[in-house]
């Protein structure tokens, strides 16, 4: 279905999308001119927008080099917060670190892009992509007071390989879209009100939703790409997986990530074929 609790439709005329794009710190990451070259490529598929009813705000610590910036239509601001302090950190702690930076960041463009005038806010991954429609969808379906994306796009990079997906929203977190009102909300057994986009987990907002009345929307339309396995994900922390093990176990998950490859290829090589020739131009690849 594409509606969970239908709203009376009312049409903003001052309609505009404010998304948010949180950047990784220079510090933090292996490649900082693939971070910002990633993140090119996302702003330039939210410049092949049909509709001019949005704005961008960026936040990270370091402002990379982007021509881009100069659009009127895109702002980088910078935080002012320690970047993550990774140094000796396991894995799991790292995820922790960087989901607090990233959640920070979108809460501080959020609030930045709603006191500039904008009706509705969506988080979006500075490495995922959109189609050239999504503004103007987000525009036609505005009187809901959210839209989730679970038809989607997975861009296997490594492989040069496109797939379909109808369960986008679990994949990735650049699947929601929120009134401005709605930035600030408590579940159902809190009393206290937190931020969005950090109190519910991306794989859970429809659900959330529907259990709190909140009208939502999910489109049919596949508008979201989801860039994956560049190397800046922060999923991408295969080199630590190894430390400390014995040389058989670190054989052992050797091996079990290139068996798991292989079928993860075999997969999306098969997948690609459902997908139409000219879904990079409507993503501005």
């Amino acid at each position: 279905m594409d509606t969970l609790n239908n709203p009376v439709q009312e049409r903003d005329d001052d309609f505009c999308l404010g998304i948010v794009i949180p950047l990784k710190s220079e510090q933090v990451s292996k490649s900082w001119k693939l971070v910002y070259e990633s993140l090119e490529k996302t702003l330039v598929s939210i410049g092949n927008q049909g509709s001019s009813k949005f704005r961008v705000c960026v936040v990270c610590h370091e402002v990379p080099p982007l021509s881009i910036f100069d659009s009127p239509w895109c702002d980088a601001v910078t935080i002012d917060v320690p970047a993550p302090d990774i140094a000796g950190k396991k894995p799991s702690e790292k995820q922790v670190l960087f989901e607090k930076d990233r959640t920070a960041k979108l809460e501080f463009g959020s609030n930045r892009l709603v006191e500039g005038g904008c009706t509705h806010i969506f988080a979006l991954d500075a490495d995922d992509l959109i189609h050239r429609d999504f503004v103007s969808t987000v525009e036609q379906y505005q009187h809901y007071q959210s839209l989730v994306f679970k038809y989607g796009y997975l861009n296997f990079q490594r492989y040069k390989l496109i797939n379909k997906t109808s369960s986008f929203d679990l994949y990735c977190g650049s699947c929601c879209v929120v009134q401005a009102s709605l930035l600030y909300m408590r579940l159902s057994d809190s009393t206290v009100k937190d931020f969005v986009f950090r109190l519910i987990s991306h794989s859970s907002y429809a659900p959330t939703f529907k259990k709190l009345d909140i009208s939502c929307f999910v489109p049919q339309s596949y508008l979201v790409m989801y860039m994956r396995e560049h190397g800046e994900n922060i999923s991408a922390q295969r080199a630590d997986l190894y430390q400390g093990n014995s040389w058989l176990k670190s054989f052992s998950e050797w091996l079990r990530r290139r068996l798991k490859r292989s079928k993860r290829f075999t997969t999306a090589l098969v997948r690609s074929f459902a997908v139409s020739r000219d879904v990079k131009s409507q993503f501005g690849l």
